[in-house]
């Protein structure tokens, strides 16, 4: 799904993987779970984060999209299953040696140890911090099905927030880039400056900031 060349100093990639968790530990059968993999240049694994470990199920939180309640899962031979994290970026802060992974369907981002592989904290309807908006008030989400978090500073954040509505502006849905602040230390994520795309420019799937 997603890969992220290192370079020369560890000369290896970071991969997004999906996969059907079947476990008897797991409230609903069939649930499609995150793998982040780093391979070798031989293609080697050399080591493993496990969503379904760091990241269970919560029926509450999983929302469905579109008409049918259940994602279609036909690559995996199976007539459906539950899309649960549906990651689509993960960036590698080599100097912090941290994982930043976004999961679209929790509308959330992580921040993961790499060492330890523990989740450091989380941001979103998933997450444990306070979000607030510009202004400081305190609200749900701060963003909606999300794509391409990417760090451009010291705990400060550029995500491209694609299900946007603000009545104050247009009746219709619309998407946005939006920076935010995160303050590990007070538990909050607040957000900053941000773009609105032009009416009628709205993108439901995929995008980056």
């Amino acid at each position: 799904i997603n890969a992220e060349y290192m370079g020369p100093v560890t000369q290896t990639f970071l991969t997004l993987h999906r996969a059907v968790d079947r476990r008897k530990h797991v409230p609903s059968s069939n649930v499609l779970f995150d793998d982040i993999f780093e391979v070798d240049m031989q293609g080697r694994r050399v080591w493993h984060w496990n969503g379904s470990y760091h990241i269970p199920y919560v029926e509450g939180v999983w929302t469905a999209e579109g008409k049918h309640p259940d994602s279609d899962c036909v690559d995996f031979r199976i007539r459906w299953c539950k899309d649960w994290m549906h990651g689509n970026t993960v960036f590698w802060d080599r100097e912090e040696d941290v994982i930043y992974y976004n999961a679209k369907h929790t509308d959330s981002f992580f921040k993961i140890d790499k060492k330890t592989q523990r989740i450091l904290w989380a941001v979103g309807r998933y997450g444990n911090f306070t979000l607030l908006d510009a202004a400081g008030n305190k609200v749900d989400r701060l963003f909606v099905k999300a794509h391409g978090i990417e760090k451009i500073g010291d705990n400060h954040f550029l995500i491209f927030d694609n299900v946007y509505y603000d009545k104050t502006v247009s009746k219709q849905l619309m998407s946005r880039w939006l920076e935010m602040h995160v303050d590990p230390t007070a538990r909050t994520a607040r957000a900053g400056r941000s773009w609105v795309a032009p009416l009628p420019r709205y993108a439901q799937q995929m995008g980056d900031a």
